[in-house]
């Protein structure tokens, strides 16, 4: 009889107070999971949507400055580098045979006439 009145006892603590405690419980988790839900498409639609829409607007943008901008100004660059660097080239070319061949050869001439006309030095003959 005292083991029947204390399954009895059980019974009904666990009727009057866990099992509507189990259901408030099951009513907090559902009421947490809806607001967690509803936070979550608020913030991908209201955040993380526009932000990777500017990120792919920015991506864009600056492929497009890139294309339009970068790539032409820097094949022009190299463009006239180069053109400046030939005719560079070209002038160093005219100025090497127009000036220092002419140099190079009156120099030597020079130096031979030079070596000629001096008269013999009298520690060399002795």
């Amino acid at each position: 009889a005292i083991q029947a009145c204390a399954i009895s006892l059980c019974d009904a603590i666990v009727s009057a107070v866990l099992i509507p405690v189990q259901w408030l419980a099951h009513v907090v988790a559902a009421i947490v999971s809806a607001v967690g839900a509803a936070a979550s498409a608020t913030w991908e639609v209201c955040v993380v949507t526009p932000v990777r829409w500017l990120g792919q607007a920015a991506v864009a943008a600056a492929d497009a400055v890139n294309a339009a901008i970068v790539v032409p100004v820097s094949c022009a660059a190299r463009a006239v580098a180069n053109a400046i660097c030939a005719v560079v080239d070209v002038l160093g070319r005219i100025v090497h045979v127009v000036v220092v061949v002419p140099a190079k050869w009156t120099s030597a001439k020079l130096l031979a006439l030079s070596d000629w006309a001096r008269p013999p030095n009298p520690l060399w003959l002795a």
